[in-house]
């Protein structure tokens, strides 16, 4: 499967899903969520390992799936198999959290709300 090696990631377009695995190393803490984000941002489903900012970025079973041991990855790639419909709607709740949260336009607002609080004092 593409993405599942160390450090991998993939994706696959003619079944929509997004796979993002890391195993934790000495500072998992600091991994980024670049690839995470840019899938969800596309409203991919996707599957991801629980390190770092991943596990901010993914709500279990809301707008994605965490799986840690080769037996959460089967049971999430199973079920996003074998329930489509879930996927889909994991996926489009992935993409509101990105478009939320993670866009130019929200990164705009959060700052101009920033400085407003700091020119009011």
């Amino acid at each position: 499967m593409e993405g599942l090696s160390d450090g991998g990631a993939g994706s696959s377009r003619s079944t929509g899903r997004s796979l993002w695995s890391r195993r934790p190393r000495r500072s998992p803490r600091v991994k980024c969520g670049y690839k995470l984000i840019q899938y969800m941002a596309c409203g991919l489903r996707g599957v991801a390992s629980p390190v770092g900012v991943n596990a901010q970025l993914v709500e279990r079973d809301r707008n994605g799936l965490l799986a840690v041991t080769p037996d959460d990855w089967y049971s999430a790639l199973t079920l996003l198999r074998r329930e489509p419909a879930h996927g889909w709607r994991l996926g489009l709740a992935g993409r509101a959290k990105i478009q939320e949260g993670y866009t130019t336009e929200s990164a705009v607002a959060r700052l101009v709300s920033l400085f407003a609080e700091i020119a009011c004092g």
